[in-house]
């Protein structure tokens, strides 16, 4: 039995032309600087989640994509929303003083 494909399509975000004149005019020179910030954030231990961050929302900052983080699509076709809650600070601080840092 074949599969058939899933299209999600989603309008919350820019149109095709509104995405590339902002590319043409602003994003290209932007994205490399939002690069290079996050490059240089990645170096310091302090700047790294930071770093990390920008260099995730790349694809926003140079297209104005939207963000498409926390879908999945089952194979019935139900586009299903993951909301994956983080443990509480204290236990991920404990967790990284007691085994995060070595391992």
């Amino acid at each position: 039995m074949q599969t058939q494909p899933v299209v999600i399509q989603r309008g919350d975000g820019a149109g095709l032309l509104i995405r590339a004149i902002y590319f043409v005019l602003f994003g290209w020179w932007f994205s490399a600087i939002w690069a290079i910030v996050a490059w240089v954030l990645c170096i310091t231990i302090i700047g790294l989640p930071l770093g990390l961050f920008m260099l995730n929302r790349m694809p926003q900052i140079a297209t104005l994509k939207p963000s498409r983080a926390g879908l999945m699509v089952t194979p019935t076709g139900q586009v299903v929303h993951l909301d994956v809650p983080q443990a509480p600070f204290l236990l991920r601080a404990i967790y990284f003083l007691l085994i995060g840092w070595w391992f």
